[in-house]
């Protein structure tokens, strides 16, 4: 039997043991991780059997207008639904269909296991395809190098006639700087309280060591930079930044490639987090990596006037 949890009601040793356990772990679905990313604003669907947690459904929500809406969390690209060998309840629907009507507006991105498990929806909802790349480690380094594009290679060529060196730093403050000073001016969706929240997200994960930051540096000035997220067999590839001396000598690549190398000839999936975005898609795909496809699900019954202002 399925029970909604509310925020206090829920227990974080067995709900973090159950993700653990589970068939889709994620750090994202962390109890700690998603304390920080919901400000405490989660409640939750589980399957409880025998005292334990057998199946978890986390619902991040927000408040506006005096409506309690459920979204999806900054820097948490995939949640939905974790199952482990003891579950008896393994569709999605089933967990959907359990969400309270005061929940007028959903919108959630499930993980890349949920896709063939969806069942039905429930009546209102709908779903998206969305896409992600994954790159399997498990063949030898020079395996692995034989599907990259030839494109890549000649951006590694370069990098390589660099001398770059690629090192690990803590610094996420200097990264986000970088970032903001190119990409960033671009996104007027992303906002002082998001790289506020980042910050307080890495320090979770920082605390937790499940967090790594490559950077390259030319003449003691940052010029690229990538922050990976270390789960149990999977790399995930979550925030990077680069300057334009760093694009014009493949500094990314070269880091990405130095990733590739120390963990080929493992149980690893490095998981590029996208990308909608044709060029970042191509860049990724260079590198051997494959589209794997996900959903997203939405529910919007708000009246008119709301769907307006909630957005």
């Amino acid at each position: 039997m399925l029970q909604y949890l509310k925020h206090s009601e829920i227990d974080f040793a067995l709900w973090d043991h159950c993700v653990q356990h589970s068939a889709q772990q994620m750090l994202y679905a962390c109890a700690g991780y998603l304390e920080v990313s919901t400000n405490e604003n989660w409640d939750a669907i589980v399957e409880i059997q025998n005292g334990k947690y057998v199946s978890v459904f986390p619902l991040p929500f927000k408040k506006r207008l005096g409506e309690k809406f459920i979204y999806q969390p900054f820097h948490s690209q995939q949640l939905g639904l974790f199952t482990t060998s003891e579950s008896k309840i393994t569709s999605v629907s089933a967990y959907l269909s359990v969400i309270p009507q005061p929940f007028r507006k959903i919108y959630l991105q499930l993980n890349t296991s949920n896709t063939h498990a969806i069942g039905a929806l429930p009546e209102g909802f709908s779903s998206e395809p969305r896409v992600t790349y994954h790159l399997d480690l498990a063949k030898r380094y020079e395996n692995l190098r034989e599907n990259y594009a030839t494109n890549l290679k000649r951006n590694l060529k370069k990098a390589q006639q660099e001398n770059f060196q690629v090192t690990t730093s803590e610094n996420l403050s200097e990264l986000i700087k970088l970032y903001r000073q190119t990409r960033g001016k671009d996104l007027k969706d992303v906002k002082d309280r998001h790289y506020h929240l980042f910050q307080n997200q890495y320090a979770f994960l920082l605390k937790n060591a499940s967090v790594q930051i490559s950077e390259i540096r030319k003449n003691g000035v940052l010029i690229a930079g990538a922050l990976f997220l270390k789960q149990p067999g999977k790399l995930i590839f979550l925030f990077s930044a680069t300057s334009e001396t760093g694009k014009k000598h493949g500094a990314m690549a070269f880091i990405l490639d130095q990733l590739v190398q120390q963990h080929a000839g493992s149980r690893t999936i490095l998981d590029f987090e996208g990308s909608s975005i044709p060029n970042l898609a191509r860049f990724y795909s260079s590198f051997g990596a494959k589209p794997v496809s996900y959903l997203s699900v939405s529910r919007n019954n708000l009246p008119a006037y709301l769907k307006l202002l909630i957005k």
